[in-house]
């Protein structure tokens, strides 16, 4: 008997803090897509995982600078999120330099299909399929100011 395939998307450096920028003058009928441009790039990976049916997404640091993004990021993210939780899709992220783990706002709670790998050691999650498990992802933070060993 065999088993359906697992799907999963991979994501990293969205930057959600960032505007496009490089182009010394915008027209102004572009100004809006330029400010827009990290977040209409971020959806469609949130949709790609949903439109290909995968199992998981992978998120692998540097998705968004909070300090510099603000509650906007915040609210963009769990929206997708839940978008994802509602149709059984986890989300394994891995903080980068810009996104610890501890940066994340405790008042904005994950939801539970959100799991973080910690900064100083592996983190090892079972990946479900009903009450099977069906891959074991493992992975690991950065510490601020630290490279990954």
């Amino acid at each position: 008997m065999s088993q359906a395939p697992l799907r999963f998307v991979h994501a990293g450096d969205l930057h959600l803090e960032r505007p496009l920028t490089g182009v010394s003058e915008i027209p102004a009928h572009l100004r809006e897509a330029f400010l827009e441009a990290p977040y209409l790039a971020a959806e469609q990976i949130f949709e790609t995982a949903l439109t290909e049916g995968a199992d998981a997404l992978l998120l692998s640091g540097d998705v968004v600078h909070l300090d510099k993004a603000g509650p906007r990021a915040i609210v963009f993210l769990l929206e997708q999120f839940r978008r994802l939780a509602d149709h059984n899709i986890a989300v394994y992220w891995a903080g980068g330099q810009i996104d610890p783990v501890d940066a994340w706002p405790p008042t904005a709670t994950l939801p539970a299909n959100v799991h973080r790998f910690p900064s100083g050691r592996v983190g090892n999650f079972e990946h479900q399929r009903g009450d099977k498990t069906i891959a074991r992802v493992q992975g690991i933070s950065r510490s601020p100011g630290q490279a990954v060993d």
